[in-house]
């Protein structure tokens, strides 16, 4: 059944083995309705909602010690660094600040901020690794452009779908080119110019930028 190898796949989005046509989730929930129970119907909810948070292209984390979910919010200030987020709901279970890293999910140890203690967390190993795999593609007149990039302000991974190589960060806000990552200036002007004119294509990331306001 399509469901279940999506499912078991790690994906959560539906896609037709015919067609490739990507269903909504909400289309494909009411077909299931007329085939599944109300019970099965909640787990495979869970399981789609599971596999969505493992996505390394979200901005969404879990807290390993309560298991609440949370997507950082860079209008708050941050404790020297971006991936030391703090968890509401350890924080006000505890009466005090309970932060966990935003890498392995663990509760914070080292008050340096320069990581976060726990010697099995592998830092940015895995976002390091799809930036190094990602395909590559053709953007206006550049070819062979890497399709994944780490915002150049915040860091976050994220794909390129379609349209121009101008691009605006969803979690921060930064506006960047896709081919050469330069940033659009203080006063609204792309460095690189206009969507569609030509300019050189910036390599691989091989470090995930730090968050600066």
């Amino acid at each position: 059944m399509m469901i279940n190898s999506t499912l078991h796949g790690g994906q959560w989005e539906f896609q037709c083995p015919g067609c490739h046509r990507k269903s909504d989730f909400i289309a494909m929930r009411n077909l299931l309705s007329a085939a599944m129970t109300t019970e099965e119907l909640v787990e495979v909810n869970k399981k789609v909602d599971a596999n969505y948070i493992r996505q390394p292209l979200n901005d969404v984390r879990q807290c390993g010690t309560c298991g609440t979910y949370s997507q950082r919010d860079f209008t708050k200030a941050w404790h020297g660094n971006i991936h030391r987020a703090v968890c509401y709901t350890c924080t006000k279970r505890a009466q005090h600040t309970i932060e966990f890293c935003w890498y392995c999910g663990q509760q914070w140890k080292d008050e340096s901020g320069k990581s976060c203690g726990n010697s099995n967390c592998q830092g940015p190993a895995y976002s390091l690794h799809i930036l190094a795999t990602c395909k590559t593609k053709k953007i206006g007149p550049a070819s062979d452009t890497p399709d994944t990039r780490a915002c150049p302000k915040c860091g976050v991974l994220i794909t390129h779908k379609d349209h121009c190589k101008h691009m605006k960060c969803k979690l921060c806000g930064c506006n960047f080119c896709f081919v050469c990552l330069k940033q659009q200036d203080s006063n609204g002007k792309w460095q690189c110019g206009g969507p569609s004119s030509e300019c050189p294509i910036h390599p691989r990331q091989t470090s995930i930028p730090e968050y600066i306001k």
